[in-house]
Parts: C-alpha cells; structure tokens; sequence
C-alpha cells in the first residue's frame, strides 16, 4: 500500500490524524487498483458519534438523610442550572429506627405541574430501575412520597446522567 498523506490523515488539515491512522491499521484500509471500475467507492471515512452521549456524565446524586416530619412528596434536590438529568433510577432507605412508609416517585419540571413516574408501597428500603430514563430540565426537582410516618429519618439516592443544557 501506498501511502496517501490524505488517507493515512497526515494532512495538517486533518483533526482527527489519530483516528484515521487507527481505522485504517484495524481494517487494513487499502487503495482500490486503478483498473478496477466495478463500483466507485470515495475515499473518505466518516466517522460518526453521539457528542451529546460523550458530554454525559453518570452516577448517584445522594443526599444526606433528612426527617420527613409528615407526610406528602418532600423534594429531594434541584437539578442544578445549566444542567440536564435523565434519572435512571432511585432509592428510598429509612435510616436505622426510623418507621416511614413510601409510596410514590414523581418529578416536577421548574414551573411545571407534578408528574407521577412511579407508585408502590414500601415499609422498608425500597430501590427502582426505570425501563426508560425519565428526562428532568435545570430547576426541575424529583421528589419522593411518604404516606405513614411516624419517626426518624430517610434519605433518597437518584441514579442520574447528566449533561450540559444549552
């Protein structure tokens, strides 16, 4: 094989020189004999990406135990400005001593009307992964439910991705 600065991305012109070079080793990428007219094929490599899935990051938005007092949805965090959460899932846990019942995940987009993504009942711990993310904008909050409380303490753990909101 020849070697065509433009192929092997030796061009200065070139930003991804890197991953041309890579993708033709892997693939043993190779000019086409000049005879051959059979079917054209053009000499570029396109690759293609999700940026967007590459600016996410994963992982737990834990919050620190807080005491109910009562019953009803009690906000859990704000998705912060700037930011965008798809939650993929949550935990409620009752922290040692603590009889609390939940019964219910549901998110509320910045100045919007509650959404109900999930009810149940739970007299202990009580975990959930959603078949599909459930996406939440900047200043949306989720919130969890507690329908019997009669002491102590809980705390909520979101399973999020989160990337820039633009």
């Amino acid at each position: 094989m020849t070697e065509d600065p433009l192929l092997l991305g030796k061009s200065p012109l070139w930003s991804s020189a890197e991953i041309i070079n890579r993708l033709v080793r892997r693939y043993k990428l190779e000019d086409i004999a000049s005879e051959s007219n059979a079917m054209l094929i053009p000499r570029v490599i396109q690759p293609i990406t999700n940026i967007d899935r590459l600016l996410e990051t994963s992982g737990v938005e834990r919050r620190a135990a807080f005491d109910p007092g009562g019953t009803g949805f009690f906000t859990i965090v704000e998705v912060p400005e700037g930011k965008r959460w798809e939650i993929i899932g949550f935990r409620g846990a009752r922290v040692t001593g603590a009889t609390i019942t939940f019964n219910a995940f549901a998110m509320t987009p910045a100045g919007g009307t509650q959404f109900i993504a999930l009810t149940f009942t739970a007299s202990a711990d009580f975990s959930y992964i959603f078949p599909q993310s459930l996406p939440l904008e900047e200043g949306g909050i989720p919130q969890l439910s507690v329908n019997a409380y009669t002491t102590g303490t809980c705390l909520m753990d979101i399973l999020v991705r989160e990337e820039d909101a633009f």
